[in-house]
């Protein structure tokens, strides 16, 4: 490796959108003026996928090239391999089975040994503990949850995060990511008022603005994730909770009902909105990579 200041560039990859940057390892910091964000179209063919990540990639390469480059990755991929297993999420399609380290390293001309995937949920709280609202808790067990077009899940300890997988476990007679997704949100307006929106900002603008109904469904979604909060903590222990993606925007609107439900079913458990977002994923990804070069013999 490197010596001295050792440049890595972390990059998130999002349902609509990349995200990439240069980070230095040695003061934590991003480099500012290399972030760069391109909109993706995630419904399009695999090479076109791949042609925009890569110009992205390539346009944060503000400092020449670099010998490492760590991914937040939406699931489920095996993250070892970089195979993709993304189906029936309306994101990613196209790429299913193919091997996202070969197609990037070829269309970057970069050695295929300096790609590293991560889960982004596992990244997302990396990031919040490493530099936003978890940092006084880096010593303690953590867990986190990222809200949004699917439900992401991480555990913190020892140092690193891991993906934690819940968004298929058993919940109220479906899937924990039925009732904890921008989905939930949409079907149940358009149940209740037979009206059809966007997604999780518009409803909460209408909430904001006062309508009962809309402030009802998310005090609803806050139960939802105060149960599956007690459920999630009952395994784990941890000392706090970090809550993030888009629908964590809004967390004013739900995180009562949800600290509610949990301090009714025995459990005083303080439920941290994320501080500092899109860079967590980021910072969490070189973390992350960090930390695995460190556990590697010699």
């Amino acid at each position: 490796m490197m010596s001295g200041d050792q440049v890595v560039m972390g990059v998130d990859i999002g349902g609509t959108h990349i995200t990439a940057a240069l980070v230095n390892t040695v003061s934590g910091q991003l480099i500012r003026h290399s972030l760069r964000r391109r909109r993706v179209n995630a419904a399009a063919a695999a090479e076109t996928v791949i042609a925009e990540w890569v110009q992205c990639i390539r346009e944060s390469m503000v400092q020449g090239p670099v010998d490492v480059i760590s991914f937040a990755m939406p699931g489920p991929i095996d993250y070892d391999t970089g195979i993709s297993y993304m189906r029936g999420q309306d994101k990613y399609e196209y790429l299913y089975g193919l091997n996202l380290k070969d197609l990037l390293a070829q269309a970057l001309g970069f050695p295929r040994s300096g790609l590293f995937m991560y889960n982004d949920a596992s990244c997302f709280l990396q990031g919040e503990i490493y530099a936003g609202c978890a940092r006084s808790y880096a010593k303690d067990k953590m867990i986190g949850i990222t809200l949004g077009t699917g439900l992401g899940s991480a555990v913190y300890n020892n140092g690193a995060s891991t993906s934690a997988d819940k968004w298929c476990v058993r919940f109220k007679g479906g899937i924990a990511e039925d009732f904890l997704s921008t989905r939930w949100f949409t079907g149940r307006w358009e149940e209740i008022t037979g009206v059809k929106l966007s997604g999780v900002r518009e409803l909460g603008q209408v909430a904001l603005d006062g309508d009962t109904a809309a402030k009802h469904i998310f005090s609803e979604f806050g139960d939802h994730l105060g149960q599956f909060v007690f459920d999630f903590a009952q395994a784990e222990k941890p000392q706090a909770v970090v809550i993030g993606g888009n629908i964590a925007k809004a967390h004013a609107l739900f995180i009562p009902s949800a600290e509610k439900v949990l301090r009714s079913l025995g459990l005083s458990l303080r439920l941290l909105p994320a501080a500092i977002g899109e860079e967590a994923l980021l910072l969490g990804a070189v973390s992350n990579w960090n930390h695995h070069l460190r556990k590697q013999p010699g």
